[in-house]
C-alpha cells in the first residue's frame, strides 16, 4: 500500500466515537468487538481548555 494512501485514510486530527471504530472493525475482521478502555489524549484535553 502507497503511504499517499495511507495519509489518505487515516487522519489523527478529527475524534473518533469508540462504538463507531468498533462496528468497523467487527464488520472488516468478521469477530466480536469490545472496548475495553476509553483514554483521551492529552494533547485533546490540553487544547479545550483554551
Amino acid at each position: 500500500m502507497s503511504e499517499k494512501k495511507i495519509k489518505e485514510n487515516h487522519s489523527t486530527d478529527e475524534r473518533f466515537e469508540p462504538a463507531d471504530v468498533a462496528i468497523k472493525i467487527k464488520k472488516k475482521m468478521n469477530r466480536r468487538v469490545e472496548i475495553l478502555e476509553v483514554q483521551e489524549m492529552e494533547a485533546e484535553v490540553e487544547n479545550e481548555g483554551e
